[in-house]
């Protein structure tokens, strides 16, 4: 695993998310309701809108393309569940927030 700072905790409200570049990839870091960070692939497998341009609507993230929701816990469809994004592990030390991609 690699792992990336990919922002701060101070920078982003709860029920907020964002696109990062990260290791060469595009993810949809999002700050749940809860406080609890999540990072999703980027691209929504319905017809590969960009996540992190959408919204958090409870525990799920929107597609702002089509209205695709996405469980913030494991990637999975609301709508559809045979549809996932994958999901990557989120750590947080301090004020940082941490990204961790498989070594390709």
């Amino acid at each position: 695993m690699a792992t990336f700072r990919c922002g701060s905790v101070s920078e982003m409200a709860c029920g907020s998310v964002r696109e990062v570049n990260v290791g060469g990839r595009r993810l949809a870091l999002a700050r749940g309701e809860d406080g609890v960070y999540h990072a999703l692939d980027n691209m929504c497998a319905h017809q590969g809108g960009p996540l992190g341009q959408g919204y958090i609507d409870g525990d799920a993230l929107v597609c702002p393309l089509h209205g695709f929701s996405y469980r913030l816990d494991d990637g999975s469809c609301t709508m559809l569940p045979a549809l996932k994004v994958p999901t990557i592990p989120v750590r947080v030390e301090g004020d940082d927030v941490f990204v961790e991609l498989p070594d390709l």
